[in-house]
């Protein structure tokens, strides 16, 4: 997976480039659906997380 920084994730951000988003969403899934297990959600909860922003 391409890393991004700050800057690109910004102007992406910025010109509505829904890749970037994707980005967040398959790098930092697993761990939020780690603590959100641990606390007695479910995949769905997490995933919800990244929808309600």
């Amino acid at each position: 997976m391409r890393e991004y920084s700050d800057k690109e994730i910004i102007e992406c951000l910025r010109d509505r480039q829904g890749y970037v988003v994707r980005y967040h969403f398959d790098k930092y899934l697993p761990m939020i659906r780690l603590m959100v297990s641990q606390l007695g959600g479910s995949v769905e909860d997490a995933k919800d997380i990244f929808r309600m922003g």
